[in-house]
């Protein structure tokens, strides 16, 4: 709206221009959502701009002005449009400015955790089911504008290949304004994705100067950024456009009273708005025309209540009823064997269940709204005096936590079957457990929902389900709050905020240890921050805070079967533990709850945690947990009851060593966050190498924070000042120290280290860019400048775990045989680099034909700045080097020799190179390289080399080279391009054997072009390579089957100079929706030619191949195979096999 601003005062007549347009009108209100110009054109001092424009339209605007989102935050923020329609505004800039923005430690935003965010919005579409819901932000998820990636054919064509790379790169890689950009990908993606899962919502934007209105699975896209002109813009046509218009003017949508929804184009005139165009959205429901129009699901006025509340309740004599969880989890031995036994036949267990009655239970409830949940199928209902209560299906389904493309699929079914590893009334077993360990909790009740008229339009979804009912902790209803008489009910966000914002917010952590300690004893591996409430307790000096841990669906987990156990390594899905007698990895039982842990649990010494097990043992004899067992249907004990109370008492037995394996693996690296108030942090080093650390409020010197770290559990300690003026001060003297990162945050801070510890290496490291903090580092500290911005800010969730990854896979070729692959990919992580340090791949490969490799590749994380270190070494025993023809363009080969393996040579080599990587542009990448290798290819006797005289490289050749490389890549995809520009350039020098040099240098251009409208592919590809000095054979440019030559066998032709060019074209012929996998399939043709040119030698025949095949694309392009068969004036069918793409 504004562009111009200079982070302190935006400019006034732009703004004004705009109030303008409402003053003094009734009847109107405008919202005001800001956008990229807004954050000063997405610069450095962009949130202090929009801070500054936000506070100037709240001074000066009318009442009938709303600045939607405060203070920069990412929203969504709700607004209700009489009774039919929920406008749900997002500050899309946040996800997509560059610069410093709002974090969760600066405690200014509701909610600004990614995960936290999109729940939010979820919720919000899934309970408000019964009103259109509109999704507004300055971004469009997708345009056919300039910022969407699309250019007028004039911008491809002039200047000729530079004009097309421009527009690839702003199509595929895009700058701070397009859409493509990687910071915004994953808005726009996320919020595609939800116009796949939901129908009628309708996206609204202003980004692209123009009028677009666009169909996007059954939903509609509208941009109208240009109110007055758009003579600069431009905007595409495709089948997806209903509108697209490159001018000035606004877009009114009408919603119908019959449920219709049209919009209308008020195109500018020079004196005013003039309707232009209109057109319908969604058809009204009453009045279905049979149009390709969508129909309007959300609002159905024309529905009688008859026809909302169907037939009177049926009658229903009996106050309980007999039925089953989930009949359909029986199965049989097989599918028991690979997919577990589980819980099986507990859910196929007939269980007696009392029949909810709406009008007395609880005092009579009201039915208020359906629930949100991933898996959970729930009802929200109210008492009269403002008590809110759940019901929640026992049966669950975890389908859509699936991507879309996966949901038809045996994914799909496998993923539901495995809810039979839940025991389907295990939180009947918990709640009793949690009162005797005085843990505030819900206590559920078992019921089946009757077919009640009470539960109106919810009725033929809930009607007969089994369920389980209990009280909701929310604020608000008459009386004291629930759950201990709670003064308030925080969700885990919005207790993070608190306790960021205000040092008076206490958490009671032993009370917190306890119920971790209690969720290890029960595996429930599900303790993510959503599954907790916490109770407020107004105290003198503060708010006490109490857990209230909840949703108990994966307590007790039984995830035996072989594929639940493959699923279950550490490897594979990090967060799965079974319930067993004995706990293999707390790390994984442990780990959704990670980041909260390392939070929440930061002052717990070992004696804390263990004093929590050893209260969980008091409180739970063997017996106290039997009792708990048997609240679960009396028809399920003995099929599952029975084992878990003894699996309960092995694991109550071994509480204490779990809470010490609990404890390593918070103390390692700990992290302790101050408040946005100010604080004085001291830090005493003692002389046997442990820290005491102190942190306290500077008005009244209160104590917030103490603990005693010791150096054989602790590497590193990180204080953060987060807000604030604070103060740090470390003082002592010690042989040895832990490891000190002092995070100063936003304010003016002061910071002095007089400690001394010996050794030469600094244990105190700053991190401060407040140019008016002070700091007296002494001896001990060491000031940290970095690139890195974001080292310099709380993130509670940065930590990562190390990781590792095996692979093991069986190929084929003509050349190795039958081939077993295998290796290990180990990834390290630390607090400098929060994506990863370093990653190390040990791989081996053993083949039949007597071939084996080892092999080791390590990429060290931002050494220099963005640049990776690179490592790699090779063992091979031949390397993949197979064929040799001779040199020249013009050689032919005797096709029985070649059977005869006349022309087969091996190449056995043992090689080690470092070097340097950066990657930008997405995908794109700059290397430097240098190595060594020794190398050895003999002479077996009846074959090309035996026969050829002056071949260089036959023999052992010592190579010492250097390569530099450079690839920018503008295509869409990686694997399977539709558009879009790559370019390669190497250029690799070496000397051998201490005296010889050579050079080899290899060009290409690719280029993808989809033309719109047209469903196919044209693939263009065009290179050249070249060398000078002695070159050994093995390293000259070749052309062949893996080399440009599709139709000619591998190596075919070497020499001192390539030149080549490759033609693609690509047809999709239709997809099918496989029970397996959703597959696409398309076909290829393909034209190669390519020439060796070798001095010396006349031969000037290009070389030509043709050839054709199919592609199939299971789920998404990442994992397209090609196959193709090539042919020449030497072969008839030369097969390739390919994942992606042939060139």
């Amino acid at each position: 709206i504004v562009p111009g601003c200079d982070g302190k005062q935006p400019p006034e007549a732009p703004i004004e221009a705009l109030l303008e347009l409402v003053r003094g009108l009734d009847g109107v209100q405008m919202g005001i959502v800001p956008g990229d110009r807004d954050w000063a054109d997405s610069g450095p001092n962009g949130w202090d701009c929009v801070r500054a424009m936000e506070k100037y339209v709240l001074d000066k605007a009318p009442k009938n002005v709303d600045w939607l989102i405060d203070d920069g935050c990412p929203g969504p923020d709700m607004v209700e449009i009489g009774d039919n329609i929920l406008l749900l505004a997002l500050n899309t800039q946040w996800w997509n400015h560059p610069y410093r923005k709002p974090i969760p430690a600066d405690a200014v935003c509701d909610e600004i955790v990614e995960a936290a965010i999109h729940e939010e919005i979820e919720d919000a579409i899934k309970e408000n089911r019964e009103r259109n819901v509109v999704i507004t932000g300055h971004f469009p998820p997708y345009s056919l504008g300039k910022y969407g990636g699309f250019f007028p054919l004039g911008t491809h064509l002039l200047p000729p290949v530079l004009g097309g790379i421009y527009a690839a790169y702003h199509e595929n890689v895009g700058g701070p304004r397009d859409i493509s950009n990687e910071r915004f990908e994953k808005l726009s993606d996320y919020l595609l994705g939800l116009s796949r899962e939901y129908d009628n919502l309708i996206f609204l934007s202003g980004h692209e100067a123009n009028q677009q209105v666009i169909s996007y699975y059954g939903n509609c896209l509208i941009n109208s950024g240009a109110p007055l002109s758009a003579s600069s813009s431009y905007v595409a046509h495709n089948r997806l456009a209903r509108l697209a218009r490159a001018q000035g003017g606004l877009i009114q949508l009408h919603y119908e009273p019959n449920g219709a929804v049209n919009y209308a184009f008020l195109r500018y005139t020079g004196d005013g708005f003039a309707a232009d165009d209109t057109g319908a959205l969604y058809q009204s429901p009453c009045q279905p025309d049979g149009s390709d129009v969508p129909v309007n699901q959300v609002k159905v006025p024309c529905l009688t209540l008859a026809d909302q509340e169907p037939g009177p309740s049926p009658v229903q004599e009996k106050d309980s009823v007999l039925t089953a969880a989930g009949a359909h989890y029986a199965a049989g031995a097989l599918h028991r064997l690979f997919f577990g036994p589980h819980y099986r036949t507990s859910w196929a267990a007939p269980v007696m269940a009392p029949l909810l009655r709406l009008d007395t239970a609880y005092g009579g409830l009201e039915v208020l709204e359906r629930g949100g949940g991933r898996q959970t199928i729930s009802l929200k209902m109210q008492t009269e005096d403002g008590r809110q209560y759940v019901f929640r299906s026992v049966d669950k389904d975890p389908v859509s936590a699936l991507s879309y493309t996966l949901r038809r699929t045996i994914a799909a079914a496998i993923t539901r079957d495995q809810t039979s590893s839940q025991q389907p009334y295990g939180a009947l077993a918990v709640a009793p457990m949690l009162q005797k360990l005085n843990i505030l909790h819900a206590s559920p009740r078992l019921y089946v929902m009757p077919d009640d008229p009470k539960l109106g339009q919810f009725r033929s979804t809930f009607a007969n389900m089994l369920g389980m009912v209990e009280e909701r902790p929310t604020n608000g209803g008459k009386g004291p709050l629930p759950f201990g008489n709670a003064d308030e009910i925080y969700k885990s966000y919005d207790l993070f905020h608190e306790m960021y914002d205000h040092p008076y917010v206490r958490l009671d952590s032993r009370e917190f240890a306890r119920a971790r300690m209690f969720d290890i004893l029960i595996g429930d591996w599900s303790k993510h921050e959503d599954n907790w409430k916490w109770a407020g307790f107004k105290q003198k000096d503060g708010i006490l805070v109490r857990p209230i841990p909840r949703d108990r669906d994966h307590a007790f987990s039984n995830l035996d079967g072989f594929l639940p156990w493959l699923a279950e390594r550490q490897w594979a899905v990090p967060n799965l533990e079974h319930f067993d007698y004995r706990i293999k990895s707390v790390r994984s039982l442990t780990y959704q709850a990670r980041h909260m842990d390392r939070f929440l649990g930061t002052g717990l010494t070992r004696e804390d945690w263990r004093q929590a097990a050893r209260e969980v043992q008091q409180a739970l004899p063997p017996e106290a947990m039997g009792s708990a067992v048997r609240e679960m249907p009396r028809e399920t004990y003995e099929l599952s009851g029975k084992v878990i109370t003894e699996k309960l008492a092995q694991r109550r037995q071994d509480l204490e060593a779990y809470a010490d394996r609990f404890y390593r693996l918070l103390a390692k690296y700990v992290d302790v966050p101050g408040t946005n108030k100010e604080e004085y942090f001291h830090v005493v080093r003692q002389p046997d190498g442990s820290s005491l650390v102190e942190i306290r409020e500077k008005k009244d010197s209160s104590l917030i924070y103490r603990r005693l770290f010791l150096p054989d559990e602790t590497r590193e300690i990180r204080l953060y000042g987060l807000h604030g003026d604070d103060s740090f001060l470390v003082e002592g003297q010690a042989d040895k120290a832990i490891k000190l990162r002092l995070v100063g945050g936003a304010g003016e801070d002061e910071i002095d280290d007089r400690s001394e510890v010996k050794g030469g290496s600094k244990r105190t490291l700053v991190y401060e860019k407040n140019n008016d903090a002070i700091l007296n580092l002494g001896t001990e500290g060491r000031a940290v400048n970095t690139w890195n911005e974001e080292l310099y800010y709380y993130d509670r969730t940065a930590f990562a775990y190390n990781t590792y990854f095996p692979l093991a896979l069986i190929s084929f070729n003509t050349f190795n045989g039958l081939v077993l692959n295998g290796g290990v990919t180990f990834t390290r992580r630390n607090f400098n680099k929060r994506d990863f340090s370093a990653k190390h791949k040990f791989g081996f490969q053993a083949g039949t034909l007597n071939n084996f490799s080892l092999s080791y590749d390590g990429q060290v994380h931002h050494v220099i700045r963005k640049w990776d270190l690179l490592l790699h070494a090779t063992w091979a025993q031949p390397d993949n080097f197979n064929y040799f023809f001779g040199i020249g363009n013009g050689i032919r080969y005797d096709e029985n020799l070649f059977r005869d393996d006349y022309y087969l040579v091996r190449l056995n080599r043992l090689e080690g190179r470092i070097g340097l990587q950066r990657q930008f542009w997405k995908r794109s990448l700059a290397s430097l390289k240098a190595g060594y290798s020794q190398n050895n290819v003999p002479v077996k006797d009846n074959t090309i080399l035996q026969d050829t005289a002056g071949i260089f490289g036959v023999g052992e050749l010592g190579i010492a080279n250097a390569e530099a490389a450079l690839e920018v890549d503008l295509r869409d995809h990686r694997v399977f391009p539709t558009r879009g520009y790559r370019l390669r350039a190497t250029q690799e020098v070496g000397l051998i054997d201490g005296d010889q040099n050579y050079g080899v240098t290899d060009l290409f251009i690719e280029y993808f072009l989809s033309p719109r409208g047209y469903p196919l592919t044209l693939g263009l590809k065009a290179g050249y390579g070249t060398s000078f000095g002695d070159v050994p054979f093995y390293k000259l440019p070749q052309l062949g089957q893996n080399q440009s030559l599709r139709g000619f066998q591998r190596n075919r032709f070497a020499g001192d100079s390539r030149v080549y060019f490759n033609s693609e074209v690509r047809v999709p012929v239709g997809q099918l929706e496989t029970a397996v996998v959703p597959l696409k399939i398309g076909l290829i043709g393909f034209y190669d030619m390519g020439k060796i040119i070798q001095e010396g030698q006349t031969e000037e025949d290009w070389q030509l191949s043709y050839g054709g095949g199919f592609y199939l694309i299971p789920l998404s392009r990442s994992y397209t195979l090609s196959v193709l068969v090539g042919a020449s004036r030497e072969e008839t069918a030369v097969v390739s096999l390919a994942l992606g793409t042939n060139f």
